[in-house]
């Protein structure tokens, strides 16, 4: 038995409702009452891959060299902005390379500075 009834999708989620539903079933948005309805807000964001790449650099800042925190952390300032850019929240593995680069390069920094501070007492 099919459902002839006309659908369209949510405004929020893009998922296929009912044409005359007021929530959305899936992530319970309301719908506008009537009118055109607007474009829905889901929109593409850069590939999970670069994501995943920003999480390598930063634990590889982390944990073996420090340069690599450098990378992960302007990769990741990137790949945030593109995501906003395009109205998407970042990946949450992009987010978290980008914070473990940030502290790999503070780290690296007062390791600099504490060998310049160092090397001056002798």
């Amino acid at each position: 038995m099919t459902d002839d009834r006309p659908t369209v999708p949510c405004v929020a989620c893009a998922e296929l409702i009912l044409a005359e539903a007021r929530k959305c079933r899936y992530c319970g948005e309301m719908q506008p009452k009537a009118g055109p309805r607007v474009p829905p807000k889901k929109t593409y964001r850069p590939p999970d891959s670069e994501a995943t790449t920003i999480l390598v650099l930063g634990i590889l800042g982390i944990c073996l060299c420090c340069i690599f925190g450098i990378f992960a952390w302007t990769k990741g300032n990137a790949y945030v902005n593109a995501c906003r850019s395009l109205g998407a929240e970042p990946r949450g593995t992009a987010v978290a390379g980008r914070i473990l680069g940030i502290i790999s390069t503070v780290l690296w920094g007062l390791a600099v500075v504490g060998g310049v501070l160092g090397s001056g007492r002798h």
